[in-house]
C-alpha cells in the first residue's frame, strides 16, 4: 500500500493504555473497509504505516505480521490477538 492509497484501520487492542511520543506499543488492527482489503494484503512485515489525524503524522508503525481473520472479528481470534498484543519482544 502506498502512503497515497492509506486507508483507516482500528486500533483493536494494544500493550499500553497511554502512549506517549517514542513509546514503543504492540498493536493490532483491523482495516475500517472490507473495500480496502486489497490494499491491506499488500503489506509485508517491515513496511511502515503512518498514523494520521486528519492530515498530522501521530506516529510510525512498523509491520511486524500480519493475520488474515473473520470480519467481525470472532470472541475467540478477539482473545487471540488481544494475547498477542501483551507478549513481551
Amino acid at each position: 500500500m502506498r502512503a497515497i492509497e492509506q486507508v483507516g484501520a482500528e486500533v483493536v487492542c494494544a500493550s499500553k493504555v497511554s502512549i506517549a511520543p517514542g513509546d514503543r506499543v504492540r498493536a493490532v488492527i483491523v482495516p475500517l473497509f472490507l473495500e480496502t482489503l486489497p490494499l491491506w494484503r499488500e503489506l509485508l512485515p517491515g513496511d511502515e504505516l503512518r498514523m494520521f489525524e486528519g492530515h498530522r503524522i501521530l506516529g510510525i508503525a512498523n509491520l511486524v505480521r500480519t493475520t488474515e481473520v473473520d470480519s467481525p472479528l470472532s470472541a475467540a481470534q478477539l482473545h487471540a490477538l488481544q494475547a498477542r498484543a501483551s507478549e513481551s519482544r
